[in-house]
């Protein structure tokens, strides 16, 4: 998931693994990346704290009828 461009996404742990093709649209390693997942964008975010920690940023546009199922996940 280092470039822009196709890649798959493969369930770890599911009793029957799924593979999702998917779009790698954005990848700035190791920071940023975005792609393409089930019709929606996923954007994941790692920011360095001056604390030594670091905050993770997750941002997902769903549909209004997965909102709680998002939430819960």
């Amino acid at each position: 998931l280092g470039a822009i461009g196709p890649a798959k996404l493969t369930t770890v742990g599911a009793p029957t693994p799924m593979v999702s093709e998917t779009q790698v649209t954005r990848s700035d390693a190791p920071k940023l990346l975005e792609y393409t997942w089930g019709g929606a964008n996923v954007r994941w975010e790692l920011e360095g704290l001056g604390s030594g920690g670091t905050r993770l940023k997750l941002w997902h546009n769903s549909n209004r009828g997965f909102i709680s199922m998002g939430a819960a996940g």
